[in-house]
């Protein structure tokens, strides 16, 4: 019988088996969370030595900067568990500045047993059982990610910038010590969908629908290629055991070659679904092919030939397919979405394919004619409650935005009307209830209403990347840091190519000052669109934490040739020259910028950095006056106003704590 070796160590009436990762006292198990536990092996490990506080944290928490806050939370959960005080006994000591030392006699244990031997019976206790449970769900979705080419994140916030040092809250998105609770319903949903992964084999479990490549020329192909994905993309998303990702992480493929392998692999997906799509007259022409990526397997293919008017049919025949293709991997008690239909109008359906198409866009122009194709989807059919709901979702970006061709309070307006249609029309729409979260947050400053909605968005649709992103900036302006991260770290790992999830976790790491982090997920955004302005400008951030001026310089000025981001990018280069030391080329261009701003040209969007510029030379009245215009226009993040380090010399004016106050919801820029 083969052997194998197991480290015990035994102190007072404990016994640490570091082969197995169990405590026991009195020989019962006492729980203990993954990095506790790991605290406690290494102090006993190294019993009678003091151990740095550097040295803990780089060893329990390599690769990632931690707080030390976390490192004394760990060791007061290690002492209870010990039952430190209780009776006068003590086992770690505190070494005053510089660490740690485990004090209790210890003696080490190298047992030989059969490698069968089953390890003690662990305790059921219910924290035990959660914080197994997330770490489950969290390795699980840690290999989506890995698989999409990209790394966990561990990111800190600077919370008090006012300080000497850097005082962070910490937080670890694939850390159990916090995941403990926030992940319980997705961790359990997760084990339910592993029970059935159990039970039927090596099921598909994650899928891609690409946009169908258009043939021939006839307008209006190359739309309806990226609507027949999203109609897809609803329907087989309606199934439970099967993740299938949104349309915002496959719309960058619309009208474009691509190989289905690789953007496949390139996903992280098992399988994907993809095709062609040809009207000729008044009849479509549809091929699809469902590929199993780990074999290079086709699960099925077919043909179809259908006049355009029964383009719904079609769609209904190739999910019922697809879903019979995949009936060995899907569960039992799908829930309805699958035959459920949005609109009965071929016209309301082509418009919004149409603007569907330009909404997944970064320029003011296309988000201009995606609110167009909606609002003419809406004519076309008065009860099209997705459509209704797109362009409330359309309405927030431009407002987010703060373009100059709609102001932000028009747009409000607008995108609070078209929410209450979709949720009038359809109460159970999650994408109609996501819209009236955003509408909440954005323009009522109702975080909490706002919440209620995307959770409530979510339990229906629990596979919404863009709906968690949403939820993380609102827990972000809610400064539920730690929530807020894990829920953006969910986005990614369910949208892992959406531009969108991705620029803003460059944003986070620019708050978490890692500039390095930062700047893989800037590259990434601008290799799927290179006209991000926004991945541009948190890649200027970057390279400005990093001290890398020159490179900051020409990223900003890339973003001052544009001329809707003349103004923004030009301030932006006036606080870089005073840091650089060139106060000199600051004042002759902040001289240029004034006849601009005289004239009107000063956008909601440019006014943070107009303030900011006033800010880095001195001017700190005008900053105030600035800062408050961009509050007024709706475009004032309450989360930079609190984090942002160039805002620092602000914080102690008394001005600012009202002005932070008053404030709603905003994404951050």
């Amino acid at each position: 019988m083969d052997k194998k070796e197991r480290r015990l160590y035994e102190f007072d009436r404990f016994c640490l088996d570091a082969s197995e990762r169990i405590l026991l006292h009195d020989q019962q198990e006492t729980p203990l969370t993954p990095k506790v536990f790991e605290t406690l092996l290494l102090l006993v490990e190294n019993s009678g030595r003091v151990i740095e506080k550097e040295e803990l944290l780089q060893t329990i928490w390599p690769d990632s900067f931690v707080e030390e806050s976390s490192l004394t939370q760990n060791i007061s959960l290690l002492r209870k568990a010990l039952g430190e005080g209780g009776d006068g006994r003590r086992f770690i000591e505190t070494i005053p500045k510089r660490g740690y030392k485990f004090i209790a006699p210890v003696r080490v244990v190298n047992k030989e047993a059969p490698a069968d031997e089953a390890p003690p019976e662990r305790s059921a206790a219910p924290e035990a059982a959660i914080k197994e449970e997330n770490e489950t769900h969290l390795h699980r979705q840690e290999g989506v990610a890995l698989r999409a080419g990209l790394q966990p994140t561990f990111l800190a916030f600077p919370t008090n910038l006012n300080s000497g040092r850097k005082v962070a809250v910490v937080v670890l998105a694939l850390s159990l010590a916090v995941a403990g609770g926030i992940y319980l319903r997705v961790a359990k949903q997760a084990k339910r969908q592993d029970s059935v992964s159990a039970e039927s084999g090596n099921r598909v479990r994650l899928l891609a629908v690409l946009p169908f490549k258009p043939l021939g020329d006839e307008s209006g192909d190359d739309f309806l290629g990226l609507g027949m994905a999203d109609a897809l993309i609803l329907k087989l998303g309606g199934f439970d055991g099967l993740t299938v990702l949104t349309t915002s992480s496959i719309a960058q493929y619309a009208r474009r070659e691509y190989d289905t392998r690789e953007v496949g692999k390139r996903l992280g997906v098992d399988a994907v679904l993809d095709g062609t799509i040809q009207r000729v007259g008044d009849r479509v022409r549809v091929t699809a092919t469902l590929l199993d990526l780990r074999d290079g397997k086709m699960l099925w293919s077919g043909k179809f030939d259908e006049r355009f008017t029964d383009v719904f049919a079609l769609q209904d025949s190739i999910s019922e397919k697809v879903s019979g293709a995949l009936k060995l991997q899907l569960a039992a008690g799908g829930r309805s979405r699958p035959n459920r239909r949005f609109t009965d109008s071929v016209d309301a359906y082509r418009l919004y394919s149409m603007g569907l198409y330009f909404c997944h866009k970064s320029m003011p122009e296309d988000l201009s004619k995606a609110v167009e194709y909606f609002r003419q989807a809406t004519e076309k059919d008065p009860n099209y409650a997705l459509a209704y709901a797109m362009l409330a979702d359309t309405y927030a970006v431009i407002a987010d935005n703060g373009y100059d061709f709609r102001a932000h309070d028009e747009a409000g307006e607008k995108a609070r009307a078209a929410a209450a249609k979709a949720l009038e029309l359809d109460a159970s729409l999650p994408e109609a209830i996501a819209a009236g979260g955003e509408v909440k947050a954005q323009f009522d400053g109702d975080f909490e209403g706002a919440e209620q909605m995307y959770k409530r968005a979510l339990d229906l649709n629990p596979n919404c990347g863009i709906v968690y992103l949403l939820y993380a900036i609102l827990l972000l302006e809610m400064d539920r840091l730690e929530e807020g991260a894990m829920r953006m770290q969910r986005a990614l790992e369910l949208d892992p190519l959406s531009p969108d999830i991705i620029t803003h976790m460059s944003l986070l790491h620019v708050a978490a000052r890692r500039p390095d982090e930062a700047l893989k997920y800037t590259r990434m955004a601008l290799e799927i669109d290179p006209n991000d302005w926004r991945a541009r400008f948190y890649q200027a951030e970057a390279y400005e934490i990093k001290g890398m001026y020159r490179e900051a310089e020409a990223e900003y000025r890339k973003i001052a040739e544009e001329e809707r981001l003349s103004l923004f990018g030009k301030h932006r280069l006036i606080y870089l020259y005073v840091m650089m030391g060139r106060r000199d080329e600051a004042w002759k261009l902040f001289a240029e910028t004034q006849k601009s701003i005289q004239e009107g040209k000063a956008t909601p969007r440019v006014m943070f950095s107009i303030a900011l510029a006033h800010v880095a030379l001195g001017l700190n009245d005008k900053a105030f006056e600035w800062l408050n215009k961009a509050a007024d226009a709706g475009t004032l993040s309450r989360n930079a106003l609190r984090r942002n380090p160039k805002v620092a010399p602000l914080r102690s004016d008394p001005r600012f704590e009202p002005l932070v106050r008053r404030l709603k919801s905003r994404r951050q820029i």
